[in-house]
């Protein structure tokens, strides 16, 4: 990461049941999902694994769109470490049910995008904003 402003705000930290290199204003928000998570349903959050977090790139199949994964504000999770297949039109039943903590507490979903990818979720571009004016980042 290149940016001075965000790569002061990037930390690498146990969040729940995972490791994660993201901005400081993600982690904090993910220890929220999580703590949900673990209190609703303790079998599932005790399956979730992670595919990575921050990862300075492009979008998978773009020549110019950088991936949200560069900036630290996404990260792609899958249960019981099987990977969901991207653009394959289905999805893992755990992905589904984590799917609303994070739409509740101002993530976006990547099962919704053009070509679905399940084991992704980044935050929405309005809690970024909301962030911005907060001076969290």
């Amino acid at each position: 990461m290149t940016n001075p402003r965000l790569a002061a705000l990037v930390h690498a930290e146990q969040v729940g049941p995972v490791r994660l290199k993201m901005l400081k204003p993600a982690l904090e928000s993910l220890a929220v999902i999580f703590d949900k998570i673990q209190k609703a349903d303790p079998e599932l959050y005790g399956r979730i694994n992670t595919a990575g977090s921050l990862c300075v790139r492009l979008m998978r199949g773009s020549a110019s769109s950088v991936s949200s994964h560069s900036f630290g504000l996404s990260l792609d999770l899958n249960i019981n470490g099987v990977l969901d297949t991207l653009g394959d039109g289905r999805t893992q039943l755990g992905l589904t049910i984590l799917a609303d903590f994070f739409n509740g507490d101002g993530w976006v979903w990547g099962a919704a995008y053009g070509r679905e990818d399940s084991m992704h979720f980044e935050v929405a571009k309005e809690t970024i904003e909301k962030w911005i004016a907060e001076g969290k980042i």
